[in-house]
Order: C-alpha cells, then sequence, then structure tokens
C-alpha cells in the first residue's frame, strides 16, 4: 500500500515538473512572435561612469527592440551624464533626464513620470543584462494579459 501511495505521489512530482517546464518554455523561448508593446526601463544612476556604459550596451543589443531607456542622474559628481549622452546622440530611445528631488525614489518617480510606456522596468546603473531580459519580460506580460 506504501509502495503504491509513493508511486503515485512520484508520478505527480513527474506530472508537475512536466508542466512546470511547459510553462517556463512557453514564457520564454516563443518563436516567431513580435510583440509590440513598448518598455521603458528606468535606470537611476549616481556616479556610475565607469560601469552604466556596459549596461546601456547590454541594452541596446536586446533582441526585443520596443523600448526606450530613461536615465535618471542623480547628482553625479563624475562622467555618469557623458556617457549616457553618448548613448543620447546615437539612439533616440535613449534619455538622458536630470534628478530633481534627492535619492533613488525620488529618481524612480521621476523616470518613471517621464516614461510613455504601460510597462516599465528598472535596474540599478552596474548591473548587466542578458540580451534576451526584455523579450523574457515582454513574453511574461503578453502571456500574463496585460
Amino acid at each position: 500500500m506504501v509502495f503504491i501511495l509513493l508511486f503515485f505521489l512520484y508520478l505527480l512530482f513527474v506530472a508537475m515538473l512536466i508542466i512546470g517546464w511547459d510553462q517556463y518554455h512557453k514564457l520564454t523561448f516563443r518563436k516567431g512572435q513580435e510583440f509590440e508593446s513598448l518598455i521603458s526601463v528606468i535606470i537611476p544612476a549616481r556616479n556610475e561612469g565607469d560601469k552604466i556604459k556596459f549596461l546601456l550596451e547590454d541594452i541596446r543589443r536586446q533582441s526585443y527592440q520596443a523600448f526606450e531607456v530613461i536615465v535618471v542622474d542623480d547628482h553625479s559628481r563624475d562622467n555618469t551624464s557623458d556617457a549616457v549622452i553618448a548613448f543620447t546622440h546615437s539612439d533616440p530611445r535613449f534619455i538622458l533626464i536630470r534628478n530633481d528631488g534627492e535619492g533613488k525614489k525620488a529618481a524612480l518617480n521621476a523616470g518613471i513620470r517621464a516614461s510613455k510606456a504601460a510597462i516599465i522596468v528598472t535596474t540599478d546603473a552596474d548591473c548587466r543584462v542578458e540580451v534576451k531580459w526584455l523579450r523574457t519580460l515582454s513574453s511574461y506580460f503578453q502571456s500574463a494579459g496585460t
């Protein structure tokens, strides 16, 4: 009797793994389907001039291209603005604004106010992102029906 119960619990576990893998696969590996929803990427930045260019280049290389990037300079004392301006001149999807307030929360709020998109994501200026980052996020919102 115990063996039969363990067998059915094992089958249930395997079924849950298969269903979970299927859902993950649908979420991240949809081929041939483009999503057109604009995504705003808000990046609060303070004194990140040496690192932000790597993040911005990662975002420029995204496989999903319907995005805008709003970098909010939070009173940097280094070359953060110069690094971002180089991207704004070559790609109109990149925008630099200044934080009127003080701190990360105020910078995020300023970026959200400047956003044009219904989908808003944030990341820190010293992060790196994979080439499918925005496509994966868009797939999630598409599958969730938002």
